[in-house]
């Protein structure tokens, strides 16, 4: 039975173990190794303007375009998606992109360690860049970046950056980085905090979460038993840390420190049962903040013992946090129906998975969303806590759920997103890692908020599944889904790209928004010799994505349970499937009922006529047993009503 399980390893330095019960390739962060440094353009000083160069590794991308704006040494401090490597800011209608130095500047004592800001004004059409940490002694690594705008400023040059991440020796981690600068190029002022040094408090990747808000800037980092340690029970994480910058006078900011430490169910082996990339989310007053850490607590019970969310609030501003209740979300309505019945290892769990990416943001209301992956949980016992089911019992395909989970005031809902067609690719993964192995390819979970937070809007990367049949997330389109939380209202699912060539996404947490129409900043990077060195070890080229757009007439009643007059209709389960699947119809009223499926390309290939159906709740079943892989949409018409959904038919 392990081989179809999926286990979670509660331990590491700051990053998420995941790993299948097979030996294979964790992501997680990697420590320094040499670079092949490349000629390039030669920036004489910092704050010039840059070229562009045009994307064109494959097919058009519908309405979406890529330009190429800048680079960095190598792929490593793209990784993982929680580093907040690209934000926005909407008085300033800037964007910034935190990254290591370019393989394009060359500068005066360059050791590659350096931390490069790359911004713009005008959503791309031209870009400008600093250098954050340049002493030339300390190795740099994985920024985080965030823009804070002084209240009332709508001059680039008067806004500053910061930028957080940790320092290696070359051969270990010994500290982190905390840096501002104004984007005029002045009052340029990193500290570089080693560990073991007088007033510095050891904490492991300070490069998590990175959010400005109206007061200050926050990034989190790993607080550990033994920073130092060798192995990961010795280093024990054993909470967050979380790093404010606040702006102080003279254009300088002080940096201060304060740490959350729960109480985790404790494995076999004395580790926490914990992932240890810990999130953090703010509303833009920066008086109501969130810590979400997803874990075993110590006194969960039954079916809430497993990998969920475990969160302080704040609503002072971060002077006082308390944690909010533990919460049972395996009887949400939207995640129970996902949940695999695990007979004979206790009640089925929802098991928060960060594998494919987890993100989290602060709506209007101060209430918090965290977009995730739910899977089911295996059982409770304490040897078991950290496995899942990875598939579909009956029908042997893997179903990858993603959900919105919210709290609502008192406590917690949850809305079905969608699913995803693939898994992380590994066996077809075309990169590989800095010991030659399969690089892992994730979904990219990623969430942007409007600057008010009215809107929210989630993206991921998936690959279609009938691209040669492969079921893993080797060749990556751009999906994207939008909420509108004043009025409960969603957009369908749009797929914005086409050419299966979207590695390394980073979506800014804050979106622009124009009259009636939002766009949300996105950024893609490949190999700078794309196709032919596929080593990610080597520079890396970084291309800015414009075309990621909702207008508010994209907000329509569309939701996990999809509403019309007279009817709803839930997504089908399970979803992607192989032979049947079933949705449930809600009616107010006796109404004469169709569905029609078609397939991707607007060909009906199959009708039902349910004739009239009384008002209430009814199931019903389709059968893909005469249909092909790929995607479908059924379409459901209750008398002059009708809601269209999507479903994924994989054999």
């Amino acid at each position: 039975m392990k081989k179809n399980l999926l286990l979670a390893l509660g331990v590491g330095f700051c990053f998420s173990s995941f790993a299948q019960t097979q030996v294979v390739p964790k992501k997680q962060d990697r420590t320094n190794a040499k670079l092949n440094k490349q000629d390039g353009i030669n920036f004489s000083g910092i704050g010039q303007q840059r070229p562009a160069w045009n994307f064109n590794p494959g097919s058009a991308n519908r309405a979406v375009t890529k330009t190429g704006f800048t680079g960095s040494r190598n792929a490593y401090g793209l990784i993982v998606t929680e580093s907040n490597c690209l934000t926005a800011n909407q008085q300033l209608n800037a964007v910034l992109f935190t990254h290591r130095i370019s393989n394009e500047f060359l500068l005066p004592n360059d050791n590659s360690g350096y931390i490069q800001n790359t911004f713009t004004t005008n959503f791309g059409t031209s870009w400008d860049s600093l250098i954050q940490t340049n002493d030339g002694v300390n190795l740099c690594r994985y920024p985080s970046g965030a823009i804070f705008n002084p209240s009332g400023n709508t001059d680039i040059n008067n806004a500053f950056a910061t930028v957080t991440g940790p320092i290696t020796s070359g051969s270990g981690w010994i500290g982190n980085y905390f840096s501002y600068a104004k984007l005029d190029s002045t009052n340029i002022t990193p500290v570089y905090a080693i560990d073991g040094a007088a007033g510095v408090v050891n904490q492991g990747f300070a490069r998590i979460g990175a959010t400005a808000t109206d007061l200050n800037t926050v990034v989190t980092g790993g607080l550990y038993a033994d920073p130092n340690g060798t192995t990961a029970l010795a280093q024990g994480f054993r909470g967050a840390s979380l790093n404010y910058a606040t702006p102080a006078a003279n254009n300088t900011f002080t940096w201060s420190i304060d740490s959350i430490k729960p109480s985790f169910v404790i494995d076999a082996t004395g580790a926490n049962e914990t992932y240890t990339s810990t999130q953090t989310a703010w509303n833009k007053a920066g008086t109501i903040g969130y810590v979400v850490f997803t874990g075993v607590e110590a006194t969960a019970t039954g079916s809430a013992a497993g990998y969920a969310p475990i969160v302080y609030k704040t609503t002072d501003a971060g002077l006082t946090w308390a944690q909010l209740p533990l919460f049972d979300f395996s009887a949400l309505p939207a995640i129970a129906p996902t949940l695999r019945n695990t007979t004979g290892a206790g009640a089925p769990k929802a098991w928060f998975s960060p594998s494919k990416g987890l993100d989290v943001a602060v709506d209007e209301n101060g209430n918090l969303h965290i977009f995730s992956t739910i899977l089911s949980g295996f059982s409770n016992d304490p040897d078991s806590l950290g496995y899942t089911y990875a598939y579909d019992v009956a029908s042997q395909v893997k179903t990858f759920y993603m959900f919105d989970t919210y709290t609502t005031g008192s406590t917690w809902d949850a809305t079905l997103v969608d699913s995803l067609n693939t898994d992380n690719a590994l066996d077809f993964s075309p990169f590989t890692d800095d010991t030659n192995a399969p690089f892992e390819i994730d979904a990219r979970l990623q969430m942007s908020r409007s600057d008010d937070g009215s809107k929210l809007f989630f993206f991921w990367l998936d690959s279609n599944a009938d691209i040669n049949e492969q079921v893993e997330n080797s060749k990556p389109n751009i999906f994207g889904k939008g909420y509108d939380v004043t009025n409960q209202k969603w957009t369908l699912t749009k797929q914005f790209t086409e050419d299966n060539q979207n590695y390394f996404m980073y979506i800014s947490n804050i979106a622009l928004q124009t009259g009636t129409n939002y766009k949300i900043p996105a950024t893609v990077s490949l190999p700078v010799a794309w196709p032919n060195d596929v080593n990610l070890i080597n520079p890396m080229r970084h291309y800015f994505v414009n075309g990621l757009e909702f207008d508010q007439t994209d907000f329509v009643n569309v939701r996990n349970i999809a509403k019309a007059d007279g009817f709803e209709v839930s997504s089908n389960m399970p979803n992607p499937f192989n032979q049947q699947t079933s949705f449930n119809i809600s009616l107010t009223e006796t109404s004469h009922v169709t569905i029609d499926v078609i397939n991707a390309l607007g060909t009906s290939v199959a009708t039902l006529d349910k004739g009239n159906l009384v008002a209430g709740s009814h199931k019903i079943m389709l059968d893909a047993t005469d249909l092909a892989s790929g995607l479908y949409f059924y379409t459901v018409k209750a008398g002059n009503n009708s809601v269209t959904k999507k479903m994924m038919v994989k054999k």
